[in-house]
């Protein structure tokens, strides 16, 4: 990875003004700085304001592991595309994909079976969003171990992914981050794309090797696929302010 603010990473961008490109952005510790409480991590109005603006002349998508219904309380416009729960939470892949529901309503009775009979566990959060399941063990960080030992034992096996004293499961079989981002470039008809994120779920796009995509890690990462990295969140606002004003000048 190559530290963004350079004259070849302003070169990358230049290139994606002059042609239909998507904007994609996750939202937590992106768009978002990371908070102790999800529940309230929200983008500064600086930030809020540049998007807003820049989604009046581009297309924007908000690829995220919160549920659309939850984005669309974060977000007071609305961009082209809100997707939810890593990526299965699109419009295109919900009747494929129904068999997510079931297994993630089975997860979370077993889990909460688990945690009413198991006084080891109490204090965990189930955070039910219909695709996917989050445990929250804020406060409780002692409770990992035994609690990834439980979470493997569940059927069928959940793709496991760690966050912030959070556990996410997700369905092994359901599209990613990545496949919906292919999925809207194709739907969109647009010749580049733009993607910003932080986690892990990120590098399922970041490891796609399509070379519309330009790829922006929030955090520098050794092993990260991303192209480039902004050193903190709050770059993000920079990136921000030299799209909306180089809208139309490239």
């Amino acid at each position: 990875m190559k530290y963004f603010f350079t004259k070849s990473g302003i070169k990358k961008i230049e290139e994606l003004l002059s042609v239909k490109t998507l904007y994609a952005f996750d939202y937590d510790g992106t768009l978002a700085p990371i908070v102790n409480k999800p529940d309230m991590a929200e983008m500064n109005a600086k930030c809020e304001s540049l998007l807003k603006k820049f989604n009046e002349a581009e297309q924007i998508a908000i690829i995220s592991g919160r549920s659309v219904e939850d984005l669309k309380k974060k977000i007071a416009f609305r961009p082209k595309y809100l997707v939810g729960n890593h990526g299965i939470e699109y419009k295109k892949f919900k009747n494929k994909y129904s068999f997510v529901k079931k297994e993630v309503t089975k997860w979370k009775k077993d889990i909460l079976n688990l945690i009413k009979n198991d006084t080891g566990l109490r204090g965990i959060k189930v955070e039910d969003k219909i695709y996917s399941l989050t445990l929250h063990y804020r406060g409780y960080k002692n409770k990992k171990n035994s609690l990834l030992k439980e979470v493997n034992k569940l059927t069928p096996a959940p793709r496991i992914v760690l966050g912030k004293s959070i556990i996410n499961l997700i369905p092994k079989n359901a599209p990613n981050k990545g496949d919906v981002l292919l999925q809207l470039i194709q739907n969109g008809g647009f010749k580049k794309s733009l993607y910003i994120g932080d986690d892990i779920t990120d590098e399922d796009v970041f490891s796609l090797l399509d070379d519309r995509i330009l790829k922006i890690r929030v955090g520098k990462k050794k092993n990260s696929k991303a192209h480039f990295y902004l050193r903190q969140q709050s770059q993000v606002n920079q990136l921000l302010h030299y799209l909306t004003t180089n809208i139309g000048d490239i």
